[in-house]
Parts: C-alpha cells; structure tokens; sequence
C-alpha cells in the first residue's frame, strides 16, 4: 500500500537547483515582411495580463503601430523568423547579403514612445533581425528604448539570432538604450542573448544594449560589435550613475572592435556601477581606453571578473586585461577577484590595468595568470564554485562552475549550462491541479488555504520516495516546503498526492513539484512539475 503523510512546512529548503522547465518551442513561424496583425489573445501568468505572441505579424503590429501598444505586457510563444535567410557579412561589418532579399526590422520603442511594458521570450529565438538605419536620432535593436524615469519596463528570456543590426545612433542586439534613471529596479534586461553583427558610427554600441541606466543580468553576447566609442560587448556604456545600475552574470564571446573606450563587457561606465560575476573570452581591440572588461571606468566596481581575451591597442597607454584605465591605480576603482591570462600571445606586454607597468605593476584585487591555471578552480579564491549550499533561505545554486568539456576549460557561469533532462526517469509527474478546501477548481493560487493534487507515475522499481512541493512569490522568492512520503506504490501505477498549502500572507504565486529519494540527497527523479504551468 502507499502512505500519504503530510508533514509541516520546512522553511529552510530552497530547490533552486531544479529549474523551472521550459516546454519545447514548436517551428518557428516565418514573416512575409508586410502583414502585422493585431494580437487578440490575452492570459494571466504570476497574476499578471499578458498578450501572446505567436507569429511575426503580431510582434511587427507592436512595433509599427506603436502608441499604447508599447505599454502592454508580451509572452513570446514560439520562434520568429523575420527573415528566413541566413544573413552575411564582411570583416569591416558590411552587409555582403543582398538587401533587397531581406525584410527591414522596426525597432520597438522609440524617443516618441518608449517600450515600457514587459516582453517575456519565454526562451524562445527571435532571429533574421535585419535593420539598416541611416537616422541619427533612432535608437537600433530588436528594441530601440525601454523605460522611462518613472515607468517600468523589462526584456527577459529571449535569444535574438543570425540578425545584423547597423545604426548611426546608439545600439544594441536587444535594445539599443534601457532608461530608468533608478526610479525602478524592474527595469532592464535579463536573461537574453545575442548572435549577429552591432555595428553603429555613434556612441554606444553593445552586444546586448547600446546605453543603460538600469541593470542587466544574466546574458550573454556571441555576436560581432563594432563602434566608435563606448563600445562594449554587453553594453556600450551607462547613461548615467545610479543604484540600480549593474551588470551582473553575464559573459561575452564575440569579437568587439572600436576606436575609444571598447571592453570586453562594458566600454565606459559612470560609479557607482556594478560588474559582478562575469567573464570574457573574446578578442577586444580599439585605439585608446580598451580592456578586457571595461575599457574606461570612473570609479568602477569590478567584482570576480575574468578575461582570456587578447586585448590589444594602437597606444602603450591605457590598455588593461581587465580595465583600460587606471583609476584602480589611486584607488578610484573598487577591484575584487579580477583574474586575467597572459601567455607568449595573449595579452603580453600588459597588465590588468592600464598604466600598471609605468606604476611597478596591478594594485590588489588584480591577479595575473597562466591559461593552466585559469582552467583551475582553485585559482578563484572566494568565488562562488559550490554546488549548493544551505543558508537561511535553503539551498542555492552556484553561480560558477568548471569544466574541461566546457566553455573551452575556463570557468562559465552555472546558469548557461542548466542540468540536462532526467533520461528514464523513474517518476514522472503529470500537471498539477489546485482546488479550494470544498473541492471547487480553481485557475489561479488564491488566497488563503487550498488543495494542490500531485498525479506521480511509477516507471521503474526504485523504491520509496518522496513527493516536495515547494512554494515561491511572483519574484522567485522561495516561501516553504512541504513533503508527502510514497510507500508501496506499484510499478506502472498512478497516485494523486494531495497537499494542503497555507497562504494567509497572498505572497505565493508559483508551485513547484518533485520526486526524491529522500531528505539525504535531495535528488530529483524525475522532471519537475510547476503551476502555473
């Protein structure tokens, strides 16, 4: 027989180690370069109005027609190709495809009316971004302004591919400016990537944003930025300084060429900006102020960064792995855990600093070192590399990890390389339903106490186990645990292990549920199921 014992809540585990999953995008949906059709769908999710998108026309509708549109709240629910080509260039960042085959992108938000809304890919691809703009004026992305002082606005889970995007004005793969001027902390980007060319005669040009005031997290740049000045390969530079203002967790690995202030993520920014947790591989080349992670900070905030990237520029003279300015040099600039490559090629005749060498070499908090060991996880002292770990919150996912078979040895960050499916599971969960204490079905987490139903399947003869169902608020912000133990249950058989949740204080907004073997590993075994799905 199986035994259901519901146990109390056990407010200090917190499985962040098992993602929230993301269903299978189905084929992408192809644009003709003219229809735009009104999007007519809206659902709920975390409690919030969206509009679903599922083809090219409805997000060009957006973009084109503008207005109140730009203050509405998107879910993307499949890929878009707006052009279905793959798109060329030449070294100097020149169309070599032929324009006239390729459909022209407009830019959503502009200086008359900003994206001020939410945009969720839901990881889904966006790609063929085609965009030729001669109006010095227009900022350039698959966004062209999000935010406003005093307003929100935020772009998440999205991968922006094969695009080329070329301005005479400030851009940037997803956006080519993020303004919020701190009056939001919900304002920016996260969780989005880049492949293609950035290419702008202007400043501020960025492999994921052109200019921010706002903060950007968690992405990652692949593609091909080139620019005049305050050039970087996440961002070109900050508007302005502010609280909210930081890059953090994110890694760039494409090339990024520019004459003035270029870095490897960000080419200027104002203090008190934040760079925090992030790496890059790429080659950095520019004229003056170039660096392997900033290329000019004023008083910059660097924070367990590193750099393999060959760095090179036409001056001896403010050129850094790290920073291409030397305001780390009078204590201007505040470093921590800054590790750098040099080799008989890379980066050979510089320090992490630019002017170390005239200085008698880096001050603290910059470490040079081998490409042996930067593949080493024991030479980032005080870096983040544990699997997990428990705290007053519960257990929490690394923020780096290492491996030889990834990211070419060097470290990368946990998030880009989440845990692979579970293959033959020995559970398998089916769509969590929730209900009042009556029995009466409901849509949406309610107020107060209600009934979540687990249906779990029994693949293989594993043994007992035991059903988790943890609780978090809309912002991801874990609640509680509660756990039903599976006793005898039959191979090939369903249960339905029924939970009652508590939520007097109306914070919880997302389920997730799991199977383990128990409290001494915490295990899944099998994909987890969540509500809303």
């Amino acid at each position: 027989m199986k035994r259901l014992i519901p146990i109390v809540i056990i407010a200090a585990l917190l499985l962040l180690c098992v993602p929230f999953p993301v269903s299978a995008a189905p084929s992408g949906d192809v644009w003709d370069g003219e229809t735009i059709t009104v999007p007519s769908k809206k659902v709920q999710k975390d409690g919030v109005e969206y509009y679903e998108i599922t083809k090219c026309s409805e997000l060009a509708y957006v973009a084109q027609i503008g207005g109140e549109w730009l203050s509405q709240n998107y879910l993307l629910k499949n890929d878009l190709i707006l052009n279905d080509i793959t798109i060329e260039w030449n070294v100097g960042g020149n169309l070599i495809t032929n324009p006239e085959t390729l459909y022209e992108w407009t830019p959503i938000g502009s200086n008359e009316k900003r994206f001020t809304g939410v945009f969720d890919g839901e990881n889904h691809q966006i790609s063929g971004i085609y965009i030729q703009d001669t109006n010095e004026e227009n900022y350039c992305g698959l966004f062209g302004i999000v935010g406003y002082p005093g307003t929100a606005g935020c772009v998440k889970n999205i991968q922006v591919n094969n695009s080329f995007i070329s301005s005479k004005n400030a851009a940037g793969g997803i956006a080519g400016c993020i303004e919020n001027n701190y009056s939001y902390t919900n304002v920016g980007i996260k969780s989005c990537s880049f492949d293609g060319l950035v290419i702008s005669s202007a400043e501020g040009v960025g492999g994921i944003v052109g200019i921010s005031d706002s903060f950007i997290s968690n992405c990652l740049n692949y593609g091909y930025v080139i620019g005049k000045s305050k050039v970087g390969g996440i961002l070109g530079y900050t508007l302005r300084s502010g609280v909210h203002i930081y890059i953090k967790n994110c890694a760039n690995k494409g090339k990024v060429i520019g004459n003035n202030e270029v870095g490897g993520i960000v080419g200027y920014c104002l203090n008190p900006f934040i760079i925090e947790n992030s790496y890059n591989l790429a080659e950095i080349k520019g004229d003056s102020l170039v660096g392997g992670v900033v290329g000019n900070g004023d008083c910059a905030n660097l924070k367990n960064t590193y750099n393999v990237g060959n760095v090179s520029s036409a001056s001896s003279e403010n050129v850094g792995a790290i920073i291409g300015s030397d305001g780390a040099l009078y204590a201007k600039d505040t470093i921590e855990g800054c590790y750098y490559l040099k080799s008989n090629t890379v980066n050979t005749e510089i320090f992490g600093c630019g002017n170390a060498a005239t200085a008698g070499g880096d001050p603290y908090g910059f470490y040079v070192k081998s490409s042996e060991e930067m593949k080493q996880q024991g030479t980032y002292e005080g870096w983040d590399f544990e699997t997990r770990y428990y705290d007053w919150g519960g257990i929490k996912e690394s923020v780096w990890s290492i491996s030889p078979s990834i990211n070419e040895g060097y470290p990368f960050l946990s998030w880009e390389n989440p845990p692979a499916p579970i293959v033959n599971a020995p559970y398998i969960l089916s769509p969590l339903t929730i209900r009042t204490e009556s029995g009466s079905s409901l849509s949406a987490i309610p107020n107060g106490s209600f009934l979540v139903t687990i249906p779990v399947t029994k693949q293989t003869d594993s043994g007992d186990a035991m059903v988790l169902l943890a609780s978090y608020t809309a912002s991801g912000q874990y609640r509680g645990l509660l756990y039903m133990e599976l006793e005898d249950v039959p191979v090939g058989s369903t249960v339905k292990a029924t939970i009652l949740v508590d939520n007097k204080s109306n914070d919880i907004n997302q389920l997730k549920a799991f199977v383990t073997s128990g409290f001494g590993s915490f295990t899944p075994l099998g994909e987890p199921g969540v509500f809303p799905a």
